[in-house]
């Protein structure tokens, strides 16, 4: 196994795909969602032929039209929900146990692949909901709170639109 700074040497790139994508949206009172609150996953997996890991990042958002409405939410109210899901495929180079360097190494992987998908995530929500007739939903650059998935498996959310 690499040592821990040298890993990232063993892993190349070999590319970026959109997994899911589902969205929904449902107007009422003429309100369009104009606030939305983000959760974020992600994962790192070995491949089943032992050459490839996959980091799947994965966002799932529900706009509302005010921030209070994530509080108390009514249901004569409009919502969008917008899940979509990216991975990024890597192949693994002088590698003799890839699964023992997912397990040491899943939490520096799963940010490295988060930080590679992350533009992907942020350009395909702001596409979308435009595309859907809705004000655009821009994401931060990048969003800080992602870098605790370094620490912690839990799904990460955060409300845009203060």
């Amino acid at each position: 196994i690499p040592s821990k700074v040298g890993f990232v040497e063993n892993l190349r790139l070999a590319g970026i795909r959109l997994i899911s994508l589902n969205t929904a949206v449902e107007i009422k009172g003429g309100a369009v969602p104009v606030k939305a609150m983000i959760t974020t996953e992600v994962s790192v997996a070995v491949a089943s032929d032992l050459q490839h890991i996959h980091v799947n990042a994965g966002v799932t958002l529900v706009g509302r039209p005010s921030k209070e409405s994530f509080e108390n939410p009514n249901p004569d109210e409009s919502i969008l929900n917008l899940a979509l899901q990216y991975q990024a495929l890597y192949v693994m180079k002088d590698v003799s146990n890839p699964i023992e360097l997912v397990e040491e190494h899943g939490q520096e992987i799963a940010a490295l692949g988060t930080h590679m998908l992350w533009p992907y995530i942020r350009s395909q929500v702001q596409t979308t909901t435009v595309s859907m007739g809705l004000p655009p939903v821009t994401m931060p650059m990048y969003i800080a709170a992602i870098q605790q998935l370094q620490q912690d498996d839990s799904p990460t959310k955060v409300i845009l639109g203060d």
